[in-house]
């Protein structure tokens, strides 16, 4: 089953920052970077992004190259869940 290359954003979040609906966005931090297609997630708090652990970005890449794979404090799980991304649109040639 292939997942789609979809990261949900908050449509206010996306409008304060210039992200129309369905543009690519990259995220990206020091272990790596993706790009995505950006949608609105209406019930996402501010300042949230969500897509399946299991996504490919547009290039095939896996959304495991933005992933915490730390471990939770309280009950030393992993923290796949909470993982701090820098997010900017990606312009087109």
């Amino acid at each position: 089953m292939p997942f789609h290359p979809y990261i949900y954003i908050n449509p206010e979040d996306a409008s304060q920052e210039g992200r129309p609906e369905r543009d690519a966005v990259e995220l990206f931090k020091s272990l790596g970077k993706i790009v995505m297609k950006a949608k609105f997630g209406t019930s996402l708090p501010l300042r949230v992004l969500w897509a399946s652990s299991h996504a490919l970005g547009l290039n095939s890449e896996r959304i495991s190259l933005v992933m915490n794979d730390n471990l939770e404090r309280l009950d030393r799980g992993l923290v796949f869940n909470s993982s701090k991304v820098r997010i900017k649109l990606v312009r087109e040639e």
